[in-house]
């Protein structure tokens, strides 16, 4: 499981009265299962290690609180208003992730490291209409 929780503490730019900086608390939970293997070959003094791995976030709950609660509907993607500048958060989506690490190691010194990986991100179907 991984969690987050951000706050934000903000007062407005002028003396009025409008809200648009008050406190505001945003928290997620997901859930993250993940496995992987690391596969190790000897040639003489040189090692091979890959390690390739896969994992699957589900995304849990979310809290909006205060100012994230007030503005989580009007600040969408596009929003450039002055009201959503500090409200950067992305609505929650699953994610499947492919990973792989490649390292070689001579005479105990690691000499080489390469990472790749992929992200795909699930689109809910009512998103694309």
């Amino acid at each position: 499981m991984s969690g987050r929780l951000l706050e934000f503490y903000g007062y407005p730019q002028s003396n009025e009265s409008n809200g648009a900086y008050e406190t505001g608390q945003y928290a997620q939970l997901d859930h993250t299962f993940k496995i992987g293997s690391s596969l190790v070959k000897a040639y003489g003094e040189t090692s091979h290690v890959i390690a390739p791995d896969i994992s699957y976030t589900m995304a849990g709950s979310r809290r909006y609180d205060g100012y994230y609660d007030r503005y989580h509907e009007t600040c969408v993607a596009g929003n450039t208003a002055t009201v959503c500048e500090f409200y950067t958060l992305q609505d929650p989506s699953d994610t499947l992730s492919f990973g792989l690490n490649n390292y070689v190691f001579e005479k105990g010194k690691q000499t080489l490291v390469d990472r790749l990986s992929k992200i795909f991100v699930m689109i809910k179907p009512e998103l694309l209409r």
